[in-house]
C-alpha cells in the first residue's frame, strides 16, 4: 500500500532524534544538554519492558513487549506536531490537540500507529497503563538528573512526574519495583 507520504519516516525519525523536549528548554537547560524526544521514549521503552515483565512474573496478563512498543511510540508524532510548550498544550485542550496529533498520525503514514496512538491516548489497557508508568518515571529520573547537574528549574516537573509514578505505580501494584529503579537498586 503506497501513501501519498506528505512527511517522509527518515525525516520523522530525524526530528524525533534531534527534538529537545521543551519542557527542559523551557527550565533552564541548555539545548545542547538537552533530552530527546528519541532518548525519552527509548528509556520509556526499556521501563515499560522492565515493569510489564515484572508483572507478567507475577501472574498478570500483559505483553512486555506491546508496553515496549506503546511506549517507544507514544511522542512520535511530536517529531511533526514539535514538542507543544506546556503553555500551548493547556490552552489547545485535550479535544484540539488530539485533532492535531490525529491529523499528524494521518500524515506520517505509520501504518497500524493509529491503533497504537488510540490504546494510548485511551489508557485502557494494562499495557497503555504501564507504558505511561513508564513515560512519568522516564520524565522523573531524567529531572533527576538534571537537577543533580545544578538546574533547578526542573524541581516542577521531578515533582508533578513522581506524582504521577506514585499514582500509577500503586494502581498497577507496582509500587516496590518503582522505588528500587528510583533507588538504584534495580
Amino acid at each position: 500500500m503506497e501513501c501519498n507520504n506528505r512527511v517522509g519516516l527518515y525525516e520523522l525519525l530525524t526530528a524525533c532524534k534531534e527534538l529537545v523536549r521543551t519542557g527542559w528548554m523551557t527550565r533552564g537547560v541548555p539545548h545542547a544538554i538537552g533530552e530527546t524526544v528519541a532518548q525519552h521514549s527509548w528509556e520509556a521503552a526499556v521501563l515499560a519492558y522492565i515493569l510489564a515483565s515484572e508483572l507478567k512474573a507475577r501472574g498478570q496478563e500483559v505483553s512486555p513487549e506491546r508496553a515496549a512498543t506503546l511506549a517507544v511510540f507514544h511522542d512520535i508524532l511530536e517529531g511533526l506536531t514539535g514538542d507543544l510548550p506546556k503553555y500551548t498544550s493547556e490552552r489547545l485542550g485535550p479535544a484540539a490537540r488530539r485533532l492535531l496529533e490525529v491529523r499528524a498520525l494521518k500524515e506520517s503514514c505509520l501504518y497500524g500507529a493509529e491503533e497504537l496512538y488510540r490504546e494510548w491516548m485511551d489508557g485502557l489497557t494494562p499495557e497503555a497503563r504501564v507504558a505511561k508508568l513508564a513515560d512519568n518515571l522516564s520524565t522523573y529520573l531524567q529531572a533527576r538528573r538534571y537537577l543533580a547537574a545544578g538546574y533547578p528549574g526542573v524541581e516542577e516537573i521531578m515533582e508533578s512526574s513522581h506524582s504521577e509514578v506514585t499514582r500509577l505505580s500503586a494502581l498497577l501494584g507496582l509500587r516496590d519495583v518503582v522505588e528500587e529503579i528510583i533507588a538504584n537498586k534495580a
